[in-house]
């Protein structure tokens, strides 16, 4: 069994049968701080005011190609300054217009420590 290269508490930890918390590793590692990255309000850690895309705000804005642009702009920015394990090869948002308007979030990554193409997809809405 290879010995992680990263390694994070889980989001939700609980113990496992040796006691210890559980944790993610590797590329779930990765992408639970991507998530973490996305999903934090900027200014609500008080130590980092500057982290955190905030994602749920631009739900307050018109759903359209402007807004989406801004979204993958602040993405990028996010990414490049707290989540300097992976290099950006993409992000597509596709805007959903049904009856609960959103945007459709894809980040295709590179983590360059293991060599490996991931992604993330992340759905946000208008509730």
């Amino acid at each position: 069994m290879a010995v992680p290269i990263y390694s994070d508490l889980a989001f939700n930890p609980k113990l496992n049968s040796a006691g210890d918390l559980t944790t993610v590793t590797d590329l779930d590692s990765v992408k639970q701080s991507i998530y973490t990255i996305i999903k934090t309000p900027r200014g609500s850690r008080v130590m980092m005011p500057i982290f955190g895309v905030g994602i749920e705000r631009f739900l307050f804005e018109p759903i359209n190609e402007e807004v989406a642009s801004a979204i993958a702009t602040e993405i990028q920015k996010q990414l490049e300054l707290f989540e300097t394990r992976i290099t950006i090869n993409k992000i597509q948002i596709k805007i959903i217009n049904d009856s609960v308007p959103g945007y459709e979030i894809s980040i295709k990554y590179f983590v360059n420590d293991k060599k490996l193409n991931d992604q993330v997809d992340i759905t946000i809405q208008k509730n």
